[in-house]
Order: C-alpha cells, then structure tokens, then sequence
C-alpha cells in the first residue's frame, strides 16, 4: 500500500490549490471526525481524497493493512489470517427474496477486522477450502461502519478472495496460536479474542426464549489459569456446537473469538470481567491438565485481610451475597464477595475487622468466599495489614488515585435521584450528590441498588465515603463511582 506522503503528493497534484498546510490539516480533521481509534493517517488522507474528488485507486499497487481501514473506503485489497467464520445465515430481502451473508473474522500482527461476504460470493468459502488459521487476500472490498463505529468490510458481486500459500507472505502473519493468552491475563474489554485455559466444572447448557421470541441456548462454564487460581465465568450463545457441548472437567482447551467484558456494578457477581461467545466461537481440546501437587498445597493456604468496607446484602440470579473491599499484606486491593452461609459470619464482622478464608479467584481482583471456602473471623488484630485511617485522602487527590478512594467530606448538594433507561431497555436508579473538602468539589454517584447509601444525606452533613472509585464524567470532569463494596458513614 503507498505510504501516507505519495498519497498526499497524487492529491497536490490534482488540487494545486490546495498547500500541503492546509491537507494536512483537512487529514487530522478527518481523523478526529472518524476517530474513536479506528482510523490511521492513510485511511484519512483516502476520505479526504474522496471528498475532494480525488482518485488514489491508480496508486494503490499494494495491500492495505487492516489497521488502516476506514469507514467508506472502496476497492479495497487486504491480507489477513482467519480467526473464526461464522456459519452461512439466510435472511428475507425486502423483495421478500432469500439472500445470504457469511461473516468472518481476519486478523494480521497490528488489528483485526470483520468481513461480511454477501450472495453468491458466500460459496467461495467452500468452493477455497479455507478455514480458521488460512490465509487470504480480500480483493475489491468496501467498508461500512459497525454497530461499534469500526469498519467492517464487505464483499460484493465484484469483490474476490483468495488463498495466499506464498511462505513470505504468510510467514509474516501471527498464528491464532500466537495470539492466544492465558485466562488470568485477561486485564480489559476487548473482542475476537483466543483464550486458554482449564475447564474447572462441567459446562451447563441452557435453553432459553429470546425477546424476538424464538429459541436460544447458552452455555456455561469457568475457565481455570494454568499457573493461578483464577477463574472467569465464559459463557456462549446460541452455538450448538458438538465440540463445545463435549467439553468435560479437568480439559485444556482454546476457546477462539471470545468478547471480555467488564461487568457493571448490577452483574450478578461483582467480579472484573467475564468473556462471551457466539455462534463464530470455536474450541480447540489441548489435552488434560491435572492440578500440580504443589497449587493445590498453595490454594489451600488460608488467606488473611482486613475489612475496609461493606456493601449492602444484594441478591440477583446466583443467589444473595455481600460484597466487601478487604486489603492483604501485600496492600493490594481485592473485592471480597460471600455468599451461602459466610453470609452469617460475615455479618458479625465489624469494618477493620481481620478475616481468614481460601477464597477462589473469579478476576484479577475479585475473590469468592462461600460454602466450598468457608470464611472465619480472627480475633488479634494484624499490625502489618493496613486500616483504612492510613487510607484516607483529599478530594484534590482523587484524580491521582486509580484504586479505591476513602474521604472525609461535606454533603454540599441533596441527592438527586431519577430513573435511567439503559440501552437494553432496563430502567435503572441513579442518585449523585455534590460532596466537597477544603481542596475541591467532586460528584458522587451511584446506580441501581446502591442509591440507598446516598438517600438522607443532607447538605452541610459530614460524611465518609469508603471504597469509591474516580471516574471520567461528562467533558471529562472528574466524578467518583460507588462500586458494590462502597458504603457511607454519615458523621452528622
């Protein structure tokens, strides 16, 4: 693909009126117009270039790599190794005619794209052999933006694909092997993702009716990390895959194009991220992976932490549980959630209070104690683990902060309170209050269940808040984010 400067020359060459200022800065317009990530410099200066009526097709001898894609573009060629392809789908026209999309899913060692191939160019798929792992060319595509704003590709009745074999070619594109992470790195939201780990139980499968009224299945499971104790929920809709509904416990598996996602605080545990499947997910078996000798030894060690704070008791699909912020020695931060009978224990805890327990890892920061890992109270206090008096801040300190935030403040605003819609359609509680010290100002909110903290709280009150989190608001203003583990202290 020609460089960003010979795209630039061919368009002063056509536009002499145009001064290379005044393109470039027509370029960085363009991208920040598009924007969101999704658009290099090339791919702008291609926009810019069609809205001055200027064709670069003659120079583009190459192919175009996948992270200079943009909304618009036409006739595009790109190389790319196929992560998943989705099966063939039959949808009505308007003519009340059937037509016929395939997706797929290809990536190379900078960005990944989705491609729609449409009609009669569905069959190629077949027709090439290809599948996961093969390498194409995309020849004569266009793109059009996706749900999420990035351009998907698509190929129509003059578009082609290819089959590269070419060793130089395809020694330069990463395997799904190699991109492929361990469960436990799963550390942010993210799409088309190859993850490996071990199956902890054994997967349930679900049937269910969706909103449009036809059937839907989903499939549970936990994937263990090899190396740590933790586990994240997967779950995987309607794909009744053979190999999927074969998995047993205890089997070392790839799960390819996986979506992570944080969960919100009404999730029904309150855990980091969990990962989502489709139709396009597939599962490749490595082997059986027994649990080492020594990891077992190492996850039976109890634990000991201190209670900073504790959420209200909530209760959602998989049953009531508490959610808490606790510290260990190493004064790293963990959301400690208990459920079954540690609720009862639990809930003769006092805040600083140490407790003991073997809890199971469901994040990066969020443990589970319940029946399978029982929770104890300890009765010596632990010097070497920190109390929340050492936590305590100003509010000109909450931009600094990316853990959990404890103040002393004044309520400077009543609560107001008013009823969301969320893109689903749920409606859903939202409280904030204006609170401040003698530093600055910050908005404190809260959402759904965690409402009532900030109900009765009255300007001029004094309050503590412990385990908010600082939060971009609108414009960027700086707000702070009751979590599940919050509480408040009203100090009159």
């Amino acid at each position: 693909m020609p460089d960003i400067k010979k795209l630039m020359e061919e368009i002063l060459r056509e536009k002499p009126e145009i001064t290379k200022n005044e393109l470039e800065k027509l370029i960085q317009e363009k991208k920040e117009q598009v924007g969101a990530g999704h658009l290099g410099e090339s791919g702008a200066c291609w926009l810019v270039a069609g809205d001055l009526g200027v064709s670069l097709e003659q120079i583009s001898t190459g192919d175009l790599e996948l992270k200079d894609l943009s909304v618009g573009a036409s006739e595009v060629t790109v190389v790319g190794r196929i992560l998943t392809i989705y099966p063939d789908k039959v949808y009505s026209r308007k003519d009340s005619t059937e037509g016929h999309l395939r997706r797929l899913v290809i990536f190379d060692d900078a960005a990944t794209a989705k491609l729609s191939i449409w009609e009669e160019k569905t069959g190629l798929v077949d027709e090439l052999g290809i599948g996961p792992g093969s390498v194409i060319r995309v020849v004569r595509a266009y793109s059009k933006a996706g749900l999420d704003g990035a351009p998907v590709l698509n190929l129509g009745s003059r578009g082609e694909i290819e089959k590269v074999d070419d060793h130089a070619i395809v020694s330069k594109l990463p395997t799904v092997e190699a991109i492929t992470i361990d469960v436990g790195d799963v550390n942010k939201a993210g799409s088309n993702l190859s993850v490996q780990g071990v199956l902890r139980q054994e997967p349930r499968h679900s049937e269910f009716v969706r909103r449009d009224g036809k059937p839907g299945t989903v499939l549970q499971l936990y994937l263990r990390d090899r190396q740590r104790p933790v586990d994240i929920r997967v779950a995987i809709w309607n794909n009744n895959s053979p190999e999927l509904r074969a998995l047993r416990t205890k089997q070392l598996v790839r799960l390819v194009n996986l979506r992570s996602k944080l969960l919100p605080e009404g999730g029904n545990l309150p855990i980091d991220f969990e990962l989502h499947g489709d139709e396009g997910t597939f599962v490749e078996t490595l082997g059986i992976e027994e649990t080492s000798e020594k990891s077992v030894q190492e996850d039976n060690e109890p634990k000991r932490f201190r209670i900073l704070s504790i959420g209200p008791k909530a209760e959602r699909d998989a049953g009531e549980y508490i959610s808490s912020l606790i510290v260990g020695y190493s004064e790293k931060y963990y959301t400690l959630i208990v459920k079954g009978t540690s609720i009862a224990t639990f809930q003769k805890a006092p805040v600083e209070q140490i407790v003991e327990c073997n809890p199971r890892q469901l994040g990066t920061t969020a443990l589970l104690c319940d029946d399978e890992t029982p929770l104890t109270l300890v009765a010596d206090d632990d010097s070497s683990i920190p109390k929340s008096e050492q936590l305590f801040r100003k509010v000109n300190e909450s931009g600094k902060s990316e853990g959990p935030m404890f103040l002393q403040v004044i309520a400077l605003s009543r609560t107001v309170t008013q009823e969301i819609t969320t893109r689903d359609g749920m409606v859903v509680k939202r409280a904030e209050i204006t609170v401040g010290d003698e530093t600055g100002e910050v908005k404190l909110v809260a959402w759904r269940h965690l409402t009532n903290a900030l109900e009765g709280v009255m300007p001029g009150e004094r309050i503590r808040i412990k385990g908010a989190v600082s939060q971009a608001g609108m414009g960027d203003t700086l707000m702070l984010l009751m979590k599940p583990y919050s509480s408040i202290e009203q100090l009159g």
